[in-house]
């Protein structure tokens, strides 16, 4: 005996096998009446399969219903049945998911309406997080930022932007992350209500530096930053930078570490932090290349070993002259006193 869920992907199946004859056939009268004819079979369909827990067949439903709503120009209804579509693809294929809010989210910016492309945009981006593929996700967040730049939502897109910094950290792209946070704190700068989050977003950038093994790089920031802005001037967080580019350079582990527990006691450190100061200290660790060095301090033992050598040349060869000038004088000595016998027996 037949249930009534039976029934009703019996019903649900028929229906859309009508919608799909109903978008085959070529009829006389206006394709407005056909395609909103197939749109009533798919959408009905599409609730039945959604009440049997049949994800994948309603999915596929509300887009066909999407499709039919675009061959009708109605994009906003379309928009919608993507959205739809997508959440009951979430359920079962996160990848086709993610291609149906695209479809959504192209057609709401084609509208305007950007706030809604955004919206969607950070759902797209949580997929991509739970499914942990952390450059996609980043990506995703950082399209999300300029779809609420597009509306003026300086807030929004600062969130979306300081998270996809976070996740590039996580990927050890410290130089995109570097980027994408400088992105953050001009945004804050701008604003007077968001000017305070500045030096927390400021300190993501230093560490990004420190872990790319650029200490100037990290100085440099600080000072132009510290012109630009006076509540990071006096700030934890540049008190904190400033500690760990000293390390750093000393090449102090342990300073490094206290000063770490210290702010992390004051302000807990959030886990994409606490991986790039693991990073930072695996820098401080590395053992110092010395070639350079040690090829300098050769070439300048050489050198003094050459000059060494020519000054040992040039004393023999004083010594030399001074002889054969010596030899040279006797001579002429005894020259002359032959001389001086020679006109005294004369005489």
């Amino acid at each position: 005996m037949a249930t009534q869920k039976d029934v009703k992907l019996v019903v649900a199946n028929k229906l859309f096998e009508r919608g799909e004859a109903l978008m085959r056939v070529v009829v006389s009268t206006t394709l407005r009446m056909k395609f909103n004819d197939a749109l009533r079979c798919f959408e009905a369909a599409a609730d039945l399969y959604r009440q049997l827990g049949k994800w994948r067949l309603a999915g596929a439903s509300f887009a066909q219903c999407a499709d039919c709503e675009q061959k009708m120009r109605e994009p906003l209804c379309a928009a919608s049945y993507f959205v739809d579509a997508a959440e009951a693809m979430q359920k079962v294929d996160p990848g086709e998911a993610v291609r149906l809010y695209g479809r959504a989210i192209a057609e709401y910016a084609v509208l305007g309406r950007f706030h809604v492309s955004a919206a969607l945009q950070r759902t797209v981006a949580e997929l991509y997080e739970e499914e942990e593929a952390m450059h996609d996700a980043a990506v995703a967040h950082g399209y999300a930022a300029d779809y609420y730049l597009g509306e003026a939502m300086a807030g929004q897109a600062i969130a979306c932007l300081l998270r996809s910094g976070q996740l590039l950290a996580m990927e050890e792209r410290f130089e995109v992350a570097a980027e994408t946070f400088q992105r953050a704190v001009t945004l804050c700068l701008d604003d007077n209500l968001l000017k305070f989050n500045s030096p927390s977003i400021a300190l993501d950038i230093v560490l990004c530096f420190l872990c790319l093994r650029d200490d100037e790089r990290s100085l440099d920031f600080i000072e132009t930053h510290t012109d630009m802005d006076f509540n990071f001037a006096v700030s934890r967080e540049r008190r904190f930078a400033l500690d760990i580019i000293l390390n750093c350079q000393e090449r102090d582990r342990h300073s490094l570490l206290d000063h770490a527990w210290n702010f992390d006691y004051v302000c807990e450190l959030k886990p994409y932090r606490l991986g790039m100061l693991r990073e930072i200290l695996d820098a401080v660790q590395e053992p110092v290349d010395n070639s350079e060095s040690d090829s300098e301090e050769s070439k300048d033992s050489w050198l003094s070993d050459e000059d060494a050598a020519s000054a040992k040349q040039g004393t023999a060869a004083g010594s030399d002259a001074g002889s054969r000038s010596s030899a040279g004088s006797s001579r002429r000595s005894r020259g002359g006193s032959r001389t001086s016998l020679g006109s005294a027996s004369m005489g």
